[in-house]
């Protein structure tokens, strides 16, 4: 099996930005009432529902690769899933994009299983280590759904 990728930083598990304007705007003044592990699974989704554009190489500009300009995970046209080969590929990718956007997670391993039953759906499942606490680990499974040159990623379970 291929090692999983890790983060060498740590940050703190707390309420993401979102949640702690919604709290306030409901006149909630302390953080501690959101829930930072279903922000993180919503942050989650929305990064792997975020598509970048082809750009410029990583290796030119390095600074440009951990910008907001390249957020979001490949187009789905670019991830193909038909062998084991580009299942690992694709996972690969997936794993590099979430430790660089996703800093709650220190370490990542996913897992890109077509859907037998459905040929226009295949299956992620996202095993993570929170980076505040290494002891505490996220296991997530999304379902992406190709339609008409289209995917739509939705949490399954966690």
């Amino acid at each position: 099996m291929t090692p999983t990728h890790t983060r060498n930083r740590t940050s703190q598990l707390a309420p993401t930005l979102l949640d702690r304007l919604v709290l306030a705007s409901q006149g909630v003044s302390s953080p501690a009432m959101a829930d930072p592990l279903a922000g993180l699974l919503r942050d989650v989704e929305d990064l792997l529902n975020t598509w970048t554009a082809a750009g410029p190489r990583e290796s030119d500009f390095e600074e440009l690769a951990s910008s907001i300009s390249c957020y979001g995970s490949p187009t789905p046209g670019s991830l193909d899933v038909g062998t084991f080969d580009q299942q690992q590929a694709v996972a690969r990718q997936l794993e590099k994009v979430l430790l660089r956007f996703e800093t709650r997670l220190e370490s990542v391993r996913v897992t890109v299983t077509p859907d037998t039953d459905r040929p226009t759906t295949c299956r992620l499942r996202i095993d993570g280590t929170l980076a505040d606490n290494a002891g505490t680990t996220l296991t997530a499974e999304y379902s992406v759904n190709y339609r008409q040159g289209r995917a739509q990623v939705e949490l399954v379970q966690s």
